[in-house]
């Protein structure tokens, strides 16, 4: 059977979001702490397409609000609670003066990705006491 080595990926924690240009592309990964409706939109360009907006937390005690449109947002559900995601080539946005990733075309969403860094989330959320409040960044 043939090995591959783990892919790499240059990781932005969620505490350095602040700190980038808007609209500058960025991939963060971390745990979904909350998943909200999906939503049925009209764009601005009048086409029909789906949203959702989840909350993603990492080690740095920080949380943001994430968009996927689209078929990414169709496979998010709340059963993805306490899960790993990485988002690979998002945007920082500061949509209505509020930061979040948003994730246009060309944006990779990886569910459950086999990485040492999604062991380490998974180990770290897994000691937060019940209740505690992340760093919010999202408004």
């Amino acid at each position: 059977m043939t090995q591959f080595p783990e892919p790499v990926f240059p990781f932005t924690t969620l505490a350095q979001l602040p700190g980038l240009a808007s609209n500058a592309t960025t991939t963060v990964t971390g745990v979904i702490t909350n998943v909200g409706q999906l939503k049925d939109i009209t764009t601005r360009k009048r086409k029909q397409t789906f949203k959702c907006e989840f909350l993603l937390a990492d080690d740095s005690d920080t949380e943001i609000l994430c968009t996927v449109w689209g078929q990414n947002a169709e496979v998010l559900q709340e059963a993805m609670q306490g899960r790993v995601d990485v988002v690979k080539d998002g945007q920082a946005s500061d949509y209505m003066n509020v930061r979040s990733i948003n994730s246009p075309l060309g944006t990779l969403i990886l569910h459950d990705p086999t990485l040492a860094k999604s062991a380490e989330l998974l180990h770290w959320f897994a000691n937060i006491p019940l209740g505690h409040s992340f760093n919010s960044i999202h408004g």
